[in-house]
C-alpha cells in the first residue's frame, strides 16, 4: 500500500516533537529544585515508617498523611540501598516508570490493531496532566505502569489456551494488586473485569486474575479497615459529585487534543449545551458563587487569578461543566452507539470510566492529575480512530505546551512555599 509523502512527513513531525519532549520532560526533571515538592513531602516520610517497622501490618496502620498505599513505599525504600534517595533521583526514578508505562501503553495499542501505535503511545506526552505526574516522584506513574503491565498479561493470557496462559493471568492479577495498592481507584479494574466473562473461552482466567489481583488489596485493605489509612479516614470520608463533573471537564479537554471527533453530534446538542452554560453562568454569578480555576499553578505564574477580574474568573469555570457534561453525555451514549466496541474495548472503556467515577470519593481535594489515571485506558480504545494531520501536532504541541508550564509553575510555586 502506498502512503502519501505528507502523511508520512506529517507523522514524522509528530514523531520528532513527541521525542522532543522526552528530552525536555528530562532536562526539567535535570533542573528541578532537589528538594521535596508537594505531595512529595507527604510520602517521604513514610519510607522511614516502613524501614522500622518492616513489611507488617503495624507499618500499613502507622501510615501517616498519604491516602495512597504502600507501593510507593515499597518501590523506594529497596532502591534506598543502591541509590541516595534524593528528591531528583526519585524523579529519575519516575521518568522511567513513564517510559515504562509508553512501553506497555504501545504494546496495548499495537494488539488493539492501530497503525502508528508507538506514535499513539507518545501522544501521552500530549496530556497536559502527564507532566506533572511524571516530573514529580508522585504515585501516578508506578501505579499505571504496574497496571498497564498487569493489563497487556491479562490480554495475552486470554488470547492463549494453554497452563501457561494462567499463569500469564495470575501475574497480571498480583501485577493489578500492586497497582491498586498503589492507588484505590484501580480497584476499579477488578469489576470492570466482569465483563470479560461475555466472550471468552479462557473463564478460568479471567477468574484468576480477579482472585489473584484482590489478594495484596485485601491484605492492606483488612490492615486499613478501609480503603485508605486510618490517619486520613476522617479527612476521606463523604461524596463530591462535582469533582466528578470536574473530571469529566478534563477529560473533555483531553479528548479536544486527541480526538476531537468524539464530539461530532448534532448540532441542536450544542445549543442546549450554551444554553445549559448561560443558565449556569447566570445562577452562579448571581447566586450560588462556585469557585475554581483550572491550572490555577500556571495562573498564578502568570499572575492572571488576581485583579478585580480574578472572581468573575473563578466563578465563570464551574458554571461551564454543566454544559460540557452534558456534551460528554450525548456524545458518549452517541460514540458507544455507532462504535459497537468488542468485549475488550468495553472492558477498556469500562475500567476508564469506573476509575474516574471514583473523583466522587476524593473528598479531601480535587486535582486534575486524577484524570490521568483512568485516560490510557481510553486512549487504547481510541486508538485506531485517532486522525494523524496536522491539527493533531498543532493540538498536541498546545497541549505539551502547557504541560511544560504547569511542570515549571509547580516546581516555582512549591520551592517558593517551602522557602
Amino acid at each position: 500500500m502506498n502512503i502519501p509523502s505528507s502523511k508520512i512527513k506529517i507523522s514524522f513531525v509528530i514523531y520528532a516533537f513527541l521525542a522532543l519532549c522526552v528530552f525536555a520532560l528530562f532536562f526539567l526533571i535535570k533542573i528541578s529544585p532537589n528538594k521535596l515538592l508537594a505531595d512529595e513531602r507527604d510520602f517521604y516520610p513514610n519510607i522511614k515508617v516502613l524501614q522500622h517497622f518492616g513489611y507488617t501490618f503495624e507499618f500499613l496502620r502507622n501510615i501517616v498523611g498519604q491516602s495512597p498505599g504502600p507501593l510507593y513505599q515499597f518501590i523506594y525504600e529497596p532502591l534506598g540501598h543502591f541509590i541516595a534517595l534524593t528528591p531528583l533521583n526519585m524523579r529519575y526514578v519516575n521518568f522511567l516508570f513513564l517510559a515504562g508505562t509508553i512501553y506497555f501503553l504501545y504494546l496495548l495499542i499495537q494488539s488493539n490493531g492501530t497503525k502508528n501505535p508507538f506514535l499513539i503511545a507518545l501522544l501521552l506526552l500530549g496530556l497536559p496532566m502527564t507532566w506533572i505526574v511524571s516530573g514529580t516522584a508522585l504515585t501516578e506513574m508506578p501505579t499505571l505502569f504496574f497496571l498497564l503491565f498487569s493489563i497487556h498479561l491479562l490480554r495475552k493470557s486470554l488470547c492463549g489456551r494453554s497452563g501457561y496462559s494462567l499463569l500469564l493471568a495470575a501475574t497480571a492479577g498480583l501485577l493489578a494488586g500492586l497497582a491498586i495498592i498503589g492507588r484505590s481507584p484501580f480497584l476499579m479494574v477488578i469489576p470492570a473485569a466482569v465483563v470479560l466473562f461475555k466472550d471468552t473461552e479462557n473463564k478460568v482466567g479471567v477468574v484468576i486474575f480477579i482472585v489473584t489481583a484482590s489478594i495484596l488489596p485485601c491484605i492492606v485493605f483488612y490492615a486499613w479497615n478501609g480503603l485508605v489509612p486510618p490517619n486520613v479516614q476522617n479527612i476521606q470520608s463523604g461524596y463530591q459529585v462535582g469533582y466528578f463533573l470536574l473530571c469529566i471537564a478534563y477529560f473533555c479537554l483531553m479528548n479536544i487534543i486527541l480526538y476531537p471527533t468524539f464530539f461530532y453530534v448534532n448540532k441542536r446538542h450544542f445549543y442546549a449545551a450554551i444554553c445549559l452554560t448561560a443558565i449556569a453562568v447566570t445562577v452562579n454569578l448571581l447566586l450560588i458563587h462556585l469557585k475554581y480555576l483550572p491550572f490555577n499553578g500556571v495562573l498564578k505564574l502568570a499572575r492572571i487569578d488576581q485583579g478585580p477580574h480574578s472572581n468573575a474568573l473563578e466563578q465563570l469555570f464551574p458554571a461551564i461543566i454543566p454544559g460540557v457534561a452534558y456534551l460528554f453525555a450525548v456524545s458518549f451514549y452517541n460514540h458507544i452507539r455507532n462504535s459497537r466496541p468488542d468485549i475488550w474495548n468495553l472492558f477498556l472503556l469500562a475500567s476508564c470510566m469506573m476509575i474516574l467515577l471514583t473523583t466522587i470519593k476524593s473528598s479531601a481535594h480535587f486535582t486534575s492529575k486524577y484524570v490521568i489515571q483512568g485516560y490510557p485506558f481510553f486512549l487504547i480504545y481510541i486508538s485506531r480512530n485517532i486522525i494523524v494531520n496536522k491539527w493533531l501536532l498543532v493540538r498536541v504541541m498546545v497541549g505539551a505546551l502547557i504541560g511544560i508550564v504547569s511542570l515549571c509553575s509547580y516546581y516555582v510555586i512549591h520551592s517558593a512555599l517551602i522557602n
